[in-house]
């Protein structure tokens, strides 16, 4: 088994003890301590994994030393954003209609935009790189380009694909975000939900 996954096992069953000795790892893992030392040496050096305390266990003989995680460890653990946004998105379309949750996305992809932390102001010719680096550290795999003759962004990967498939309404967010973060109107003409190979944002009216 390859180390990442042995740090991933030591994770999850902190995760579920709260806290473990060498010992009880090891016997929970199949794990010797050599190799647990060294993935949880690796784990501390990260921030996932916490010094080690002293614990009691109420018997003769030296404290053992306990292991717990960090809250770094999260971004360790399994997320399922799209299960969730794919039940939640139809029943609220159901509940409040398409244009409700349309507005509801575009206000939110407009905050998002803030979290960018762009240093140059719109028409600034460092303002596109910027935006692209935020892009790309959330998933969106973007470029700049020119389509037909216009200027476009282009996204090779959508994060929120399985959502977007469900309910297309989701792209109100990204288009939302790039009018904000560019300060322009933005259309979008290809989509990846729609099986396009990128998704295609032509900017400008």
């Amino acid at each position: 088994m390859a180390p990442i996954d042995n740090r991933r096992r030591i994770v999850l069953f902190l995760r579920q003890r709260g806290e473990a000795s060498l010992g009880e790892l090891g016997q929970g893992l199949g794990l010797s301590h050599v190799t647990l030392r060294r993935h949880l040496g690796s784990l501390m050096r990260a921030g996932i994994v916490s010094a080690p305390e002293k614990r009691r266990h109420g018997g003769p003989g030296r404290p053992e030393q306990a292991y717990s995680l960090t809250e770094q460890a999260d971004e360790l653990l399994p997320e399922n954003y799209q299960d969730l946004a794919r039940s939640m998105l139809p029943a609220l379309e159901t509940r409040q209609g398409t244009e409700w949750v349309r507005r509801l996305l575009r206000e939110a992809g407009g905050a998002a935009a803030a979290d960018f932390g762009l240093t140059v102001d719109r028409g600034h010719s460092d303002l596109v790189p910027q935006v692209l680096t935020g892009l790309e550290t959330r998933g969106y795999l973007p470029s700049a380009g020119i389509w037909s003759g216009r200027r476009c962004l282009t996204f090779a990967h959508c994060p929120y694909l399985g959502a977007a498939r469900t309910s297309p309404v989701v792209c109100a967010f990204d288009q939302a975000l790039l009018e904000k973060l560019l300060g322009e109107p933005v259309v979008l003409f290809r989509r990846i939900a729609e099986h396009d190979q990128q998704c295609v944002f032509l900017l400008g009216a």
